[in-house]
């Protein structure tokens, strides 16, 4: 089996106890069969504490959490109680392997390292230019599909063109998301239709800058005369609002968020240009971040053949990190820092992990408060199965995640 990974996928070191946050607080920990089927044969005290601290239910078997939202053997020292008393051998698949992730299709094998850590998404977001992919061959069995020859190849060469226009600084960086979009709604048409032979000629148009661009103008021109971007930013981040949540404090991000796009409109040139600024100096990440989601979600479509939520999502996904940026720095701007708690359960549920260490003054907005951010997101999305699912579903059917809604949308936010 061949191995893929970007380049920076071997650089990732997890630093324990240093983490600003705690990859065992604030969503379920799933522990496999056979992690489950050894800790039924630990003896004495532990052995005890393990089983009564393990659910096993209808939704598989899983660890409890604490009132905080903390995984039951997480220590007052963040350190973990079972890694101590077993040791590192014995720690379920998702203690071992978090932040990484995989995907195999057939002879081949995918793996990174998730947004959601925010070790990673520090090491995904500083990096720069391109991002090159690293090979190998690995001794692991080829995994049995029913995948088409046809698609497969198609979106293979539509993934590898993507990464090439994601990267090319000589185009703005919004005509490459606009572009991205709708050669994922083009070839969406090639899907439903099952006619896979005919993705390597919509993805030759596209090539074509000033075609692509043409269609860019149709597009946004049309979606104008229904889109109010500032309204579509701010329907996003109630719909966000209203997900599952996992962990308590993040919609005070999204209440600041809500506070900046009320605050001051779009209209306003002057914000707009101060913002303009503001987000060019990210641009680098930003345009890491939508590689990150394209490499991870892109290829599954292979599966499914629903391409166009997956970029979607992707292109959603760079957007609400804008959005969130956006608000935080304006709220920072303005000497907004602080949204209250909702309630007693949040207070309860806060941890340091809300206030970073790093953080001297609550007041100002620093670069790695826009990567805690974006850690934030990617830990309340892609790490809850019914918000990914839901998104999937919205993605077709709510009128903010039309593709000309997006197209307006990014106008609006990612201002050339």
């Amino acid at each position: 089996m061949r191995l893929v990974v970007p380049e920076y996928y071997k650089e990732f070191r997890c630093i324990a106890g240093e983490c600003q946050d705690s990859c065992c607080a604030g969503w379920d920990v799933d522990v496999d069969e056979e992690a489950q089927e050894y800790y039924k044969t630990v003896q004495g005290e532990f052995g005890k504490r393990l089983k009564d601290s393990t659910i096993i239910d209808e939704e598989g078997i899983r660890f409890q959490l604490c009132p905080n939202m903390h995984c039951c053997f997480l220590n007052d020292h963040l350190l973990c109680d079972l890694f101590t008393a077993l040791g590192e051998e014995h720690l379920c698949v998702t203690c071992t392997e978090f932040p990484r992730y995989y995907e195999v299709f057939g002879a081949l094998k995918e793996k990174g390292v998730g947004l959601s850590c925010p070790t990673a998404a520090k090491l995904i977001m500083e990096h720069t230019g391109p991002v090159a992919f690293v090979e190998e061959e690995i001794d692991e069995p080829i995994e049995c599909n029913d995948l088409d020859y046809d698609l497969y190849m198609g979106l293979m060469q539509g993934r590898r063109m993507m990464f090439d226009l994601l990267s090319n600084e000589e185009i703005p960086f919004l005509t490459r998301l606009e572009t991205l979009l709708l050669v994922a709604n083009e070839l969406q048409k090639c899907m439903d239709s099952r006619t896979y032979r005919k993705i390597p000629k919509v993805l030759e148009k596209f090539t074509n800058t000033k075609y692509a661009t043409k269609q860019i103008g149709k597009s946004v021109k049309h979606g104008l005369r229904y889109v109010d971007p500032v309204a579509n930013m701010q329907e996003m981040l109630f719909y966000f609002k209203e997900l599952e949540l996992v962990n308590r404090t993040w919609p005070r991000r999204l209440n600041l968020s809500l506070l900046g796009t009320n605050f001051a409109g779009m209209e306003d040139r002057d914000y707009a240009l101060l913002w303009k600024e503001h987000w060019k100096e990210h641009e680098n990440a930003y345009q890491q971040i939508l590689t990150y989601y394209i490499y991870r979600y892109w290829m599954k479509a292979a599966y499914d053949e629903d391409l166009i939520a997956k970029v979607k999502f992707s292109l959603i996904s760079t957007m609400m990190i804008g959005i969130v940026d956006r608000g935080q720095w304006f709220t920072s701007l303005a000497g907004l820092s602080e949204v209250p708690f909702e309630d007693e359960e949040e207070q309860l549920q806060r941890s340091t992990y809300d206030t970073p260490k790093y953080r001297k003054d609550p007041s100002i907005y620093e670069w790695e408060d826009f990567v805690w951010d974006a850690h934030l997101y990617s830990k309340e999305v892609e790490h809850s199965e019914e918000n990914m699912e839901g998104i999937a579903r919205a993605c077709h059917e709510e009128e903010m995640f039309h593709v000309e809604s997006i197209l307006v949308t990014m106008e609006a936010l990612f201002y050339e």
